[in-house]
């Protein structure tokens, strides 16, 4: 079973507040008309934030209760939230902080799931210093969620370094850098133990 709770819309700081402001919920209404008001599907703008075009264009969030004992397609390692970290930094971005408790409240009342946090980096220093920077970011969500009571069996943490790049960039001159921040970035991918 995949039941959606909320569509969740926003909008980048160009353009006056109020327009943003509308702007945000007009896309989060958009989403519930096309999953259908019927099912229950709350929108909500939340105006304006600070985000790189890609982001901004993922920013509609919808919000899914996921039951993987029912649907066993999802959980097939096909499937994966995405959590940013600033460059050099292990911790997540704080704005994702609500998205992981979100997830490990679902993992505590679902033992039979696990997580698999895949941790990449992008191109910016040495090979070993980015697969020691992926290492400390997967280990960062891992703490995290073992902080608030998930089991350290239902994690999977695993690095990668550089190698997997999604931004398509390999050196400065052929990438702006909020190209280089899709590659910094944590893959959290459900799936049954």
């Amino acid at each position: 079973m995949c039941e959606v709770n909320f569509a969740e819309g926003a909008a980048d700081t160009i353009g006056a507040s109020e327009y943003n402001e509308r702007l945000a919920l007009r896309r989060a209404e958009k989403v519930v008309e096309i999953v259908g008001r019927e099912n229950g599907v709350e929108a909500r703008g939340i105006g304006e934030i600070e985000a790189t075009p890609i982001e901004l264009a993922r920013r509609v969030r919808i919000g899914l209760v996921i039951d993987l004992t029912e649907d066993p397609s999802i959980g097939d390692g096909k499937q994966a939230l995405l959590v940013y970290h600033s460059q050099a930094q292990a911790q997540p971005e704080s704005k994702y902080l609500e998205l992981l408790s979100d997830v490990a409240d679902y993992l505590k009342l679902h033992p039979e799931v696990g997580l698999k946090v895949q941790s990449h980096t992008d191109f910016t220093g040495s090979k070993q210093y980015n697969v020691t920077l992926s290492m400390k970011r997967a280990n960062a969500i891992v703490q995290f969620m073992t902080q608030l009571g998930v089991s350290e069996k239902q994690l999977q943490p695993s690095w990668f370094g550089e190698s997997q790049l999604v931004s398509g960039c390999n050196s400065e001159e052929d990438c702006a850098s909020n190209l280089r921040a899709m590659d910094r970035r944590s893959e959290l991918i459900f799936f049954k133990r």
